[in-house]
């Protein structure tokens, strides 16, 4: 593992704490779907320039689990993430494939017009760094 990856690592691990996912207030009025503590929720997106579908289940707590497939091979290859909102607005979450680690997604949130939007990057263990981007399904 490349150094740099290490040291992203560990500046992840410092930076954890639990809090729940909410919007902070200026934004908080334009979520019209809040987050159903313990209840699977799914998302739409990429990862690089691949589609995929990302299924999260958050809990009270800050805890957030789930996993995603890319959509050109389907459900049958899934990549585990576990993970926790680290602060309003920002997601952290750790890629395993199935039980290794592959790789680690930070998050932020945006709202416009009601549409929860989460963006960022994925930092493989192989040192390839790819955006992410997901939108959250209307229940």
């Amino acid at each position: 593992m490349k150094p740099q990856t290490i040291a992203t690592l560990l500046l992840i691990s410092v930076l954890s704490s639990c809090a729940p996912p909410a919007a902070d207030s200026s934004t908080q009025s334009e979520t019209l779907d809040p987050p159903i503590y313990g209840k699977a929720q799914t998302y739409i997106g990429t990862v690089g320039t691949r589609d995929a579908v990302f299924t999260l289940d958050w809990q009270a707590d800050g805890i957030v689990n789930g996993y995603y497939y890319h959509t050109d091979v389907g459900p049958g290859i899934r990549y585990v993430l576990k993970g926790n909102n680290t602060a309003s607005g920002e997601l952290v979450l750790t890629e395993y494939s199935p039980t290794v680690q592959t790789a680690v997604i930070t998050l932020k949130k945006s709202v416009y017009r009601g549409q929860i939007t989460w963006s960022g990057k994925m930092h493989n263990t192989d040192g390839n760094i790819r955006p992410v981007k997901l939108m959250r399904q209307s229940p």
